[in-house]
């Protein structure tokens, strides 16, 4: 939905409109980054991690 905003709406709203980029960018590299870290660890082992289960 689009909806056009009086100069003073726009200014009252204007740091939630920011905040919200701000938080869809933020948001789209936390989900580059997993992408990223799943394509080269796809069982999310690492290959100096240790099972702790093995040392019980």
């Amino acid at each position: 939905m689009t909806r056009v905003l009086a100069a003073d709406q726009w200014t009252r709203c204007r740091l939630w409109f920011e905040n919200a980029r701000r938080a869809r960018e933020l948001l789209a590299e936390l989900a580059s980054l997993s992408l990223q870290q799943f394509a080269s660890d796809p069982c999310g082992v690492r290959k100096d991690s240790r099972d702790v289960r093995r040392e019980r």
